[in-house]
C-alpha cells in the first residue's frame, strides 16, 4: 500500500510540474508576441493641416485623410478649418496600418441671395425659402388676370442677401369668388353717405355704433366691421362706427383746484 502511494504522489507531481512547464511557456510566448508587436508599431506624431489648401496636401504614407465640408464666412474656400487629432498628439500606428485625420474643410461662404421667385408655384417658393433658412409669410393678392396660386413678387425682392432666420413675405395671386364684391373705405364719409355705398355695392347695412371722437368730426364714420379692400360675398353685412364729436365733461373746477360733478354738493 504505501508503495501505491509513493507512485501516486510522484505522478501527481510530474503532472503538476508538466502544467507549470507549459503556463511559463504560455506566458513567454505571449510576452515575447506583445514586446514583437510593441516593436512594430510607430510613434506618430500629428502635423498641424490648419489653414492649409486642402487639395495642395502631399500625400502621407502613415496618415489617411478624412473631409468634411462646411459652409464658412471666414474662411475661404478650400482652406482647413480644423483637425481631429489636434496637432501635435502622439498616436501609434502599426506596421501596414494608417492613422486617420478628420479635415474640416470650408466652403466657403453660403449663398446668400434671395433668388427671383416670380410665378414660382406657392409649393416651389417655400421650398426654396427652407433651403436658405427664411422664415414664410404669405399675402394674398387677388389678380384675376396673373395664374392663381403664383408668386407675383417678394419682400424683400430678389437679390437681397438674407441670412437664416429672415423672414420672406410671398405674395401669391388668388382669383376673386365668384359673386363676391370689394369693400369700400367708408372712413372720413357722412353716415348716410357711407350707408349709400355699402347699399349701392349690393351689401347690407348692419348695426350703426355711436362713438365720441376727439379726432373725427361729428356724423362721419370712425371705423368699419369689414376692412377696406377686402373681398365679400353679395348681401354680406358691414357695421359702422359714427363720431358723436368730442365728448362734453360737466365737471367743475373747485373753488380749492379740484374738480367735482354735479353729483357733489
Amino acid at each position: 500500500m504505501k508503495k501505491e502511494e509513493i507512485s501516486s504522489k510522484k505522478l501527481l507531481f510530474g503532472a503538476l510540474v508538466s502544467l507549470a512547464v507549459l503556463a511559463a511557456t504560455a506566458i513567454c510566448a505571449f510576452f515575447a508576441l506583445f514586446a514583437n508587436t510593441k516593436r512594430n508599431r510607430d510613434l506618430i506624431i500629428i502635423p498641424s493641416f490648419v489653414g492649409q489648401k486642402y487639395t495642395e496636401l502631399d500625400p502621407h504614407d502613415r496618415i489617411n485623410f478624412e473631409c468634411e465640408l462646411v459652409y464658412s464666412d471666414d474662411v475661404p474656400e478650400g482652406e482647413i478649418i480644423s483637425q481631429s487629432p489636434y496637432s501635435g498628439a502622439r498616436r501609434k500606428v502599426a506596421d501596414g496600418k494608417l492613422c486617420t485625420v478628420k479635415l474640416t474643410v470650408s466652403m466657403g461662404a453660403e449663398d446668400r441671395t434671395l433668388p427671383d421667385l416670380k410665378n414660382y408655384t406657392y409649393a416651389e417658393a417655400a421650398s426654396t425659402l427652407r433651403t436658405l433658412g427664411a422664415q414664410i409669410r404669405i399675402v394674398s393678392v387677388y389678380d384675376d388676370e396673373a395664374e392663381s396660386d403664383r408668386v407675383l413678387y417678394t419682400s424683400p425682392s430678389a437679390g437681397a442677401r438674407i441670412e437664416r432666420g429672415d423672414r420672406v413675405t410671398l405674395f401669391v395671386c388668388r382669383k376673386h369668388v365668384k359673386g363676391s364684391v370689394k369693400v369700400r373705405d367708408l372712413t372720413g364719409l357722412t353716415q348716410n353717405a357711407a350707408c349709400t355705398k355699402i347699399l349701392a355695392d349690393g351689401l347690407l347695412v348692419g348695426e350703426i355704433i355711436y362713438e365720441p371722437s376727439d379726432t373725427v368730426e361729428e356724423g362721419l364714420v370712425i371705423s368699419q366691421s369689414i376692412a377696406a379692400g377686402s373681398y365679400v360675398r353679395y348681401h354680406s353685412t358691414i357695421n359702422i362706427t359714427v363720431s358723436t364729436g368730442k365728448e362734453e365733461k360737466n365737471d367743475q373746477l373747485h373753488p380749492f383746484g379740484r374738480y367735482v360733478t354735479d353729483e357733489d354738493d
